[in-house]
């Protein structure tokens, strides 16, 4: 599946270079060249979220836009698998302080919301809560491709300062 993997004319990395395709190879951190196969609009989330905070990836999605102004046919997202409950709650407890000093401080927000994603992975033997951080576009997608590399960059700056800082969420 590795060797299948591919970018897509829409720049979606997935198996065969679809980009209908959701599927891609599920990698681990020390796989060689793992940023490969990460899209290069999400690397950095992913990046900060693997390797800063130690935390599992699941899914992410630099955001594609659509064919007409209302929307993107794809949005910015990361999503996080977390290992056991208590780390559900920590990472809850950490996307969370990191959104609202996103919203405090942003100065791209009026076009890029951000938002935290509470949803199950489900397979056939087993259900696990997961958490996503997604980037929205407030309106059209014109104003949300422009500002959502600052969006990213701002939202990475705060949550930095925040693990930097010695975040805990007791």
């Amino acid at each position: 599946m590795v060797a299948d993997t591919g970018v897509s004319s829409s720049g979606s990395i997935s198996w065969h270079e679809s980009p209908d395709n959701l599927t891609a190879p599920t990698l681990p951190k020390w796989y060689p060249e793992f940023e490969k196969f990460i899209e290069p609009g999400a690397r950095a989330l992913c990046s900060f979220f693997v390797r800063d905070c130690g935390w599992i990836t699941y899914t992410s999605c630099e955001g594609h836009p659509g064919t007409s102004a209302s929307g993107p046919r794809s949005l910015r997202h990361v999503g996080i698998l977390p290992r056991d409950a208590t780390e559900y709650e920590t990472i809850h407890g950490f996307l969370a302080a990191s959104v609202k000093t996103y919203r405090q401080r942003a100065t791209c927000n009026q076009c890029v919301h951000l938002a935290i994603l509470k949803h199950q992975l489900m397979d056939p033997c087993r259900t696990q809560d997961v958490l996503d951080i997604e980037f929205s576009p407030v309106g059209g997608q014109d104003g949300y491709f422009t500002q959502l590399d600052p969006a990213v960059e701002q939202y990475l700056a705060g949550a930095s300062h925040l693990l930097a800082r010695g975040w805990s969420h007791a």
